[in-house]
């Protein structure tokens, strides 16, 4: 009866627990009302810091208005839109309709922090140090799938919204915010995920003919290199290369570009890090899946040599080699150029790789042009 009975009009509006309270009814009535405010005041005085902490932190970028605070350190804007909150959870006045919602994302909050735990366990991270000595991912795991459950339980058109609006907010926060670095459990799971599958990939060199996939190094011109007698521009023959290895996606294999710079690496060494970041993004730029280095050497040959030998991680190493034509290389001036491309393919063919060398690669067609039939 009392279960169906909605508004308590089968107790006459009573407070059913009052009623049948030790020794008074004013007891239970008395506690609600101080559970009532004192929740109500703990979240006024906590949300707001919270969400000044959050602004300030620059992880949303649209709540930077709020992280001022006045002169004694009160977020007084963050309280205003606080109470803004409150008051229309207020006015709604049928607090149903709002509490599932509210209870969904409590739920989510204690979702979250049992994930962060199992995996931080799991990972082994060496920043983790739970103080709880009897604390086990398996605890942190059993919570995490009891709070889906009850969202799910209590209200599953409530917890799929509250699941998109998590995930848009992550979604924004990835795509807009998130500047600093503040390593979370998604990463490290990656890293973990990165490394069981190096261990587990065969590093004998055998590989069978079904598997067989090309898995480039691309020697990728410099100024110093053979290439730079072609005649051509050095950004018009580095284009054409990048553009070329865009197009070789059925392979589905790995991608290395390098590049080898001659010189001192004590005096090289922040030209070689910008190279890098200038590679990282010519490879976004051409939508290349693969990875870029850079090697300071003090000659072009010898550090090419080192690229080819050492080139790849555990049992994911390259097995093809490209590098560009040295066009006019028949010149006299080309003699030294020449005799460095030649050496290169001596250096491949001691690898047991295969070799890719692309003639006139500045005459190649870029990724973005369309056939005309």
């Amino acid at each position: 009866m009392f279960i169906r009975d909605k508004f308590g009009q089968s107790a006459m509006g009573k407070l059913v627990i009052a009623e049948i309270a030790v020794p008074i009814p004013f007891v239970i009535l008395i506690g609600c009302f101080l559970s009532t405010v004192g929740a109500g005041l703990q979240s006024l005085t906590g949300a707001p810091r919270l969400l000044q902490a959050i602004a300030a932190d620059e992880v949303v970028p649209f709540l930077h208005f709020f992280q001022k605070t006045d002169g004694r350190g009160e977020p007084i804007r963050a309280i205003l839109l606080t109470i803004l909150i409150c008051e229309c959870g207020i006015l709604i006045a049928v607090i149903e309709n709002i509490a599932g919602l509210i209870t969904q994302f409590f739920l989510m909050c204690y979702l979250g922090v049992n994930t962060a735990c199992a995996l931080q366990s799991l990972l082994k991270a060496p920043g983790w140090r739970p103080g709880f000595r009897y604390f086990h991912w398996i605890l942190s795991t059993i919570g995490a799938f009891l709070c889906i459950a009850i969202m799910f339980i209590s209200a599953w058109y409530f917890a799929l919204l509250a699941i998109f609006i998590g995930a848009g907010v992550y979604k924004y926060i990835e795509y807009a915010g998130a500047e600093k670095e503040w390593g979370d459990g998604l990463k490290g799971l990656g890293l973990s995920a990165a490394r069981f599958a190096l261990l587990n990939v065969d590093d004998s060199g055998q590989t069978h003919s079904r598997n067989w996939r090309p898995q480039l190094l691309v020697l990728s011109p410099s100024e110093k290199s053979f290439y730079d007698a072609g005649g051509f521009p050095l950004a018009e023959a580095q284009q054409g290369l990048f553009s070329f290895v865009s197009q070789l996606k059925a392979g589905k294999g790995l991608t290395m570009i390098v590049e080898c710079i001659e010189g001192n690496f004590c005096q090289k060494a922040e030209e070689g890090k910008a190279r890098r970041i200038a590679l990282s993004t010519e490879i976004k730029k051409y939508k290349i899946r693969g990875f870029c280095d850079t090697l300071v050497n003090e000659n072009y040959l010898n550090g090419v040599s080192y690229l080819i030998q050492t080139s790849g991680l555990g049992g994911l190493r390259h097995n093809t080699v490209m590098v560009p034509w040295p066009d006019q290389w028949s010149l006299t001036k080309s003699y030294d150029e020449a005799h460095t491309f030649v050496e290169i393919v001596r250096n491949v063919v001691a690898a047991k790789c295969a070799i890719l060398v692309p003639k006139n690669i500045q005459s190649f067609p870029r990724s973005s042009e369309k056939v005309g039939l």
